[in-house]
């Protein structure tokens, strides 16, 4: 967890939520692929679409009404993991 990148902000009141939050890992691409995959789903979040590019892969997400990007993307054999959520 890359905390000096990362924020998570929620308004007083509670009703909107958003965060950025960034990740390395040492797993590989096609790993952290399957793991957002098979968790999102096991949270109730529905599958929308993937997105694959020279740079990496893109997953999107929704629940309720809420929208969850998960970006991938790979350099020295070290994964790069960013997360942004908040309202539709």
């Amino acid at each position: 967890f890359k905390r000096s990148k990362s924020f998570v902000y929620e308004s007083r009141s509670g009703t909107v939520k958003v965060g950025h939050l960034f990740f390395s890992s040492w797993n590989s691409h096609e790993v952290i692929i399957s793991f957002f995959q098979n968790e999102m789903i096991n949270k109730d979040w529905s599958f929308i679409r993937i997105m694959e590019h020279s740079g990496g892969s893109q997953l999107l997400y929704e629940k309720n009404d809420k929208v969850c990007e998960v970006t991938i993307s790979s350099s020295l054999g070290q994964s790069h993991i960013e997360i942004t959520i908040g309202p539709k």
